[in-house]
């Protein structure tokens, strides 16, 4: 079923990438379009931060979702999420407790056909060595796409889509571009790419993003799925 999308909050997306060509007229691809899992993070620059032992949004003592400027000066979360950047336990943005060296991108797919999650079967020990990633400014559609990581990506501090006017922040590399971005329409499309995520006491996991939208259409929904993976 066909939705209508909303314009990414604030024209956060569609200010930043005019130095992008797109192609025009992207289509939606075949993924399943709601995941497991939803964060609702709407505000440029405020954070929520999810725990994979919890399978939830931290919360503070009064029960309500944190929200930061800051994750690294939060503990026990896994991902930090800001509108469509994606930020890991790790590198510039890790916290006092952390032991995670970032993620991986394990498995490409591609807007029209993605990736499939469940057969995915690798172990976290397949995942030793660190290394760099080229997983930076693939936002546009008709672009190419992400490639294949072969170690793990730390955090950074940097422009996340490296066309300004943001201010540089922590984010990881190759999990924040995990979409194409359609000029023509202002939509995001999940490329449906499999990445494998250590978390910040050292386990990791497989996790595939599937949406940006709620079901009325509204971004800054940011929805995956995600599973354990054996040591």
């Amino acid at each position: 079923m066909t939705r209508a999308r909303s314009l990414l909050p604030a024209t956060v997306v569609a200010v930043s990438l005019l130095g992008l060509q797109a192609t025009p007229g992207c289509g939606k691809g075949d993924g399943v379009v709601d995941g497991a899992v939803t964060v609702v993070s709407q505000e440029r620059g405020s954070w929520k931060l999810y725990s994979f032992d919890e399978d939830a949004v931290l919360l503070d003592d009064a029960g309500e979702e944190i929200v930061t400027d800051d994750p690294s000066q939060h503990e026990g979360w896994d991902l930090a999420i800001s509108q469509w950047v994606i930020a890991t336990n790790s590198g510039t943005a890790a916290s006092s407790d952390s032991v995670g060296r970032g993620a991986i991108l394990a498995v490409e797919g591609l807007v029209e056909e993605w990736a499939d999650l469940a057969d995915f079967t690798a172990r976290c020990g397949d995942f030793d060595e660190a290394d760099g990633t080229d997983n930076t400014g693939v936002l546009s559609c008709g672009g190419s796409t992400p490639t294949v990581d072969d170690g793990w990506v730390p955090d950074l501090l940097d422009d996340p889509d490296g066309a300004g006017p943001f201010a540089e922040i922590d984010y990881n590399p190759s999990l924040t571009f995990w979409f194409e971005y359609s000029f023509s329409g202002h939509e995001v499309f999940p490329y449906g790419h499999v990445y494998v995520v250590e978390t910040h006491d050292g386990r990791c996991l497989k996790m595939q993003v599937t949406d940006y939208y709620d079901e009325s259409g509204e971004s800054g929904n940011v929805a995956f799925n995600w599973e354990f993976l054996p040591d």
